[in-house]
């Protein structure tokens, strides 16, 4: 299947996932609510650079990454314009108060922006907060105590990646200690835990290099799983707060900064043990992991033995020629000395040859069947889907989406690829010249199983057409519904249709697409019974937006066949 092929492919999953309903209350679940504001509407106010790419980044994590214990339906993102102080605790409200309400259920409340004081308490600033009234346009401490206090999930966590660096107009410092300063955390009463970026007198560090913020960046880093302390593969609680203590002070000083996270646990003893933020069962290289270590020891060891016989002829070779005076017996025996070392050195270079080869074939093996299981698990959850098996569905894409990075991880390491070229040398040229910001590509999409049919309906939506460069931003539309993605750029080498799969078949067809006719680049593949061709235009030669105006996915009794309808201008 081709990339756009699965890309869609995964936003199905994604719709049938958000309109599924959440499994009964006696099983675990993990409720996510995350909060990102940089722009705020008041100019007193000092903007952010990277608030809400945390916001988004650890939504993302919990709902998309292999690793996050929970699943999109659960996750919740306000970020930006959408986060006023109406919306955050209504957003409190719905998603932690009324959903986590089981003893085995995790509320977790991630929030990245300004947190500053005033004469009269502490506050987490939203969108809408304005300076000259702090108490009723933000979110007092005691506000957020009272509302933490009704959630009735049996573990509570809040993050709070407050306090960034950047001018506040007119604000006295906390207690004397400098401005922009959350200097008090709610109370950490029953099974909860707060965490909190900074001690009470640091201000929380942005770091260019990484594009978040220094402890949304070590977080990140560690649910990622660099806090499994133990190596089982799973990120607890406690682990990721030792993670945060050591990593954090260590960043922050790189970004110039002095930061320590402040860190209160209260209730239940086992909560930093017991509770799991990062699963290690779909870690892409746990499997298979042990033997490439065991093929990479045995390469070392052949390349040690390759270096003794070197060193060996080598001595033995000065020994040959320093017997040039010698008796007849002592030059025979440096010359049969010389004969055999240059013979081991033969031998070894062929046993160390031996070696890599078998290494590279070895990974290449585990590199296809990681593209059968990637496969395999794409066509599960196909199934699953029109079946409306939501749990199942979930699975199948985590499975997949593991696969594919186990599969490129794997590539890199025999130095073969499912694609013609790593990395194109210099700029990838396109044609952007009839694309306007502003303008909206709409497909549509129909799966068909035996006599089941599902229809989605995609648009991209042009922001901004840079230097050589386009801005967009995906839309699914679910019935009256828009549900949309975050801002990507295109092209990039993942999606570009020069870069093709080797086994693929390419050639070039005219075809009228909503009444125009696209001159394209035709890509055709097989495996495992499915066969699949995108149609991507060019414009003489050279790539065009969309990516692609028609694409067609069949095997297994399943059929897919995504199509652009229509281009809204602006």
């Amino acid at each position: 299947m081709n990339r756009a092929g699965f890309a869609l492919a995964a936003l199905l999953t994604w719709v049938a996932t958000a309109r599924a309903q959440d499994p009964p209350p006696a099983e675990e679940r993990v409720f996510v609510l995350a909060v990102g504001i940089e722009d705020y509407a008041d100019p007193e106010v000092s903007d952010l650079a990277y608030a809400e790419d945390d916001a988004q980044a650890i939504a993302d994590f919990f709902a998309k990454d292999p690793r996050s214990p929970t699943q999109a339906s659960r996750v919740k993102l306000l970020r930006g314009k959408q986060a006023t102080r109406r919306a955050v605790l209504r957003a409190i409200r719905d998603h932690l108060i009324r959903q986590a309400v089981g003893p085995k259920d995790v509320a977790l409340l991630f929030f990245a922006g300004h947190g500053f004081s005033d004469a009269n308490g502490v506050y987490l600033a939203t969108v809408d907060t304005e300076l000259a009234d702090l108490e009723y346009t933000s979110i007092r401490q005691e506000t957020l105590q009272k509302e933490w206090a009704k959630i009735a999930a049996g573990r509570r966590v809040l993050l709070l990646d407050a306090c960034k660096s950047g001018g506040l107009k007119g604000l006295r410092g906390f207690s004397g200690l400098g401005k922009r300063v959350l200097p008090s955390l709610p109370q950490a009463e029953g099974a909860s835990v707060v965490v909190a970026a900074t001690q009470a007198n640091q201000l929380s560090r942005e770091d260019r290099r990484t594009g978040h913020g220094v402890f949304t960046a070590c977080l990140l880093k560690g649910l990622r799983g660099a806090a499994d302390a133990s190596g089982d593969g799973s990120v607890s609680l406690g682990e990721l707060a030792a993670h945060l203590q050591a990593e954090v002070p260590r960043l922050a000083r790189a970004a110039g900064g002095n930061q320590t996270p402040a860190i209160r646990f209260g209730g239940d003893a086992d909560l930093g043990r017991g509770l799991i933020l990062s699963e290690g069962k779909a870690r892409p290289l746990d499997t298979g992991s042990s033997q490439l270590a065991r093929v990479a020891a045995e390469r070392e060891a052949a390349e040690k033995e390759r270096q003794r016989a070197e060193l060996r002829m080598q001595l033995a070779e000065a020994r040959l020629k320093k017997s040039q005076g010698a008796t007849a017996a002592e030059r025979a025996r440096a010359e049969a000395e010389a004969k055999a070392a240059r013979a081991s050195l033969a031998k070894a270079k062929a046993a160390e040859a031996r070696v890599r080869e078998e290494e590279r074939k070895r990974i290449e093996a585990e590199r296809r069947a990681a593209k059968a299981e990637a496969e395999n698990a794409e066509l599960r959850r196909q199934l699953a889907e029109l079946k409306g098996e939501k749990e199942a569905a979930e699975q199948a894409r985590q499975k997949a989406e593991a696969a594919r990075r186990r599969e490129r991880e794997l590539a890199k390491r025999s130095g073969g690829s499912d694609e013609a070229e790593a990395t194109p040398k210099g700029p990838v040229g396109v044609d952007l010249s009839q694309v306007r910001k502003g303008q909206v590509y709409v497909f549509e999409s129909v799966t068909k199983l035996g006599g089941n049919t599902t229809r989605s309906v995609f648009h991209f939506e042009i922001t901004d057409v840079l230097e050589g460069k386009l801005e967009y931003r995906l839309v699914v539309k679910a019935g009256d519904q828009l549900m949309p993605q975050s801002k990507q750029l295109w092209p990039v080498e993942s999606q570009f249709p020069s870069v093709v799969p080797r086994e693929a078949k390419t050639s070039r067809e005219t075809i009228e697409v909503i009444g125009r006719r696209w001159d394209c680049k035709v890509i055709e593949t097989e495996a495992n019974g499915v066969k699949s061709r995108s149609w991507s235009p060019e414009r003489k030669g050279v790539p065009t937006w969309p990516l692609f105006v028609k694409s067609v996915t069949e095997g297994n009794q399943v059929k897919t066949v995504t199509v652009l309808t229509a281009i809204k201008q602006p």
